[in-house]
C-alpha cells in the first residue's frame, strides 16, 4: 500500500514536470542578420597642380629729371621802343637758352639769344605804359610751365628822344585813349620746332591795337 503511494506521487510528479516544460515558451532563435551591402569606396581623383605663372618684373623706365634752370639775378639792362616794338635787354651770365616772356597781364615777348651778345636775353613785343609796373614771367618753351617771374618798373620815358612815346599800334591815331588799358588776349600754340608760342592781339581802350606773333611762322 505503501509502495502503491508512492508510485502515484512520483508520476503525478512527473507529469507535472512535463506540463510545466509544456508552459514554458521555447526561445525564439535570434535571426541572423542579413548583411548590409558595403560601401564602395570611391577613388579620389588626385588634382595635378597646374603650374603657377610666374610675374616677370618689368624693368623700371628710367626718368631723366631735367633741371629747372636757375634765373635768379636776372636784371633789365635796358628797356624801350625799337623799330616799333618794345625791346626788353636781359642780363643773365652764362643764360643758355631762349625763353617766352609775358607780363602779368598777358602781353607776349618774343626772345632770342644772340651769339655777339652772350649772356643776353633780347625780347621784344607791344609797346608798354611808360613808368608802369609789371611782372616778367619767364615761360619754359618746351614745357610750357612759368619757371621764374621778375619785378620791374618800367621807364618813365625813352630817353633817346627825351620825350614818351605813344604805343605802337596799327592805328595810332585811332582816338585820344590810343594806348590807354591795353590787354592782350593769348592764343597758345607750338611752333615747327615743337617749341611754346604765343599770338596775341592786344587792344586799348580804342579798340584793337595790334597782333604780336612770337612763332617762326614756318
Amino acid at each position: 500500500m505503501r509502495t502503491l503511494r508512492f508510485s502515484l506521487l512520483f508520476l503525478m510528479g512527473i507529469s507535472g514536470i512535463l506540463i510545466f516544460t509544456g508552459c514554458v515558451a521555447s526561445p525564439t532563435p535570434e535571426s541572423t542578420p542579413i548583411p548590409l551591402p558595403s560601401d564602395t569606396v570611391v577613388p579620389t581623383a588626385t588634382s595635378t597642380a597646374e603650374p603657377t605663372a610666374t610675374q616677370t618684373i618689368a624693368p623700371t623706365a628710367t626718368v631723366t629729371l631735367v633741371p629747372t634752370p636757375d634765373l635768379t639775378g636776372i636784371e633789365v639792362l635796358g628797356a624801350g621802343p625799337n623799330n616799333g616794338y618794345y625791346l626788353v635787354n636781359f642780363f643773365k651770365p652764362g643764360i643758355d637758352r631762349p625763353y617766352l616772356v609775358r607780363t602779368d597781364s598777358g602781353i607776349p615777348f618774343k626772345c632770342d639769344l644772340f651769339e655777339a651778345y652772350p649772356d643776353r636775353l633780347i625780347c621784344y613785343g607791344p609797346m608798354l605804359g611808360w613808368g608802369t609796373k609789371v611782372v616778367f614771367d619767364f615761360v619754359d618753351l618746351d614745357s610750357g610751365q612759368k619757371v621764374y617771374s621778375l619785378d620791374y618798373s618800367l621807364p618813365d620815358r625813352d630817353w633817346g628822344f627825351e620825350e614818351k612815346q605813344l604805343y605802337s599800334c596799327v592805328h595810332p591815331d585811332a582816338c585820344p585813349q590810343r594806348g590807354q588799358g591795353m590787354h592782350c588776349e593769348n592764343e597758345e600754340r607750338r611752333d615747327s620746332k615743337g617749341q611754346i608760342c604765343i599770338i596775341g592781339t592786344c587792344i586799348d581802350l580804342c579798340g584793337f591795337c595790334v597782333t604780336i606773333d612770337t612763332c617762326d611762322n614756318q
